[in-house]
């Protein structure tokens, strides 16, 4: 019995080690994408997507981009050129500024096109 019981604390060390190293390298992926565009960049998005998107922005070429798609569920679906209410148009307006994205640029983004 003391034999298993040393067998299994070995295992616990082992496996804490590996869950360990497993968390910070998963941490370094997680965090490997520029800051999320999001309309609160203080709290924390439960909904994120990550993607890396086309556009004629040097600036986001071939980068993980993040996006809180939480705050964005109603433009979802639309075009850049699709008619927005005036809040909806005001809340596109600050985050675009905020972020330095083009309209055509963050409906990439959301849309995933």
């Amino acid at each position: 019995m003391k034999r298993f019981i040393a067998v299994l604390h070995l295992n616990k060390r082992v496996l804490s080690a590996f869950a360990a190293v497993c968390l910070l390298t998963l941490t370094d992926r997680v965090m490997a994408h520029e800051p999320c565009v999001t309309i609160q960049p203080e709290n924390i998005c439960p909904h994120k997507i990550i993607r890396s998107i086309n556009t004629s922005q040097p600036k986001l070429k071939n980068k993980a981009l993040c996006l809180c798609l939480a705050d964005f569920y109603e433009l979802a679906g639309k075009s850049s050129d699709s008619p927005l209410s005036e809040q909806q148009e005001q809340k596109l307006t600050l985050t675009i500024e905020r972020f330095g994205l083009t309209r055509e640029t963050f409906f990439k983004l959301l849309n995933g096109n």
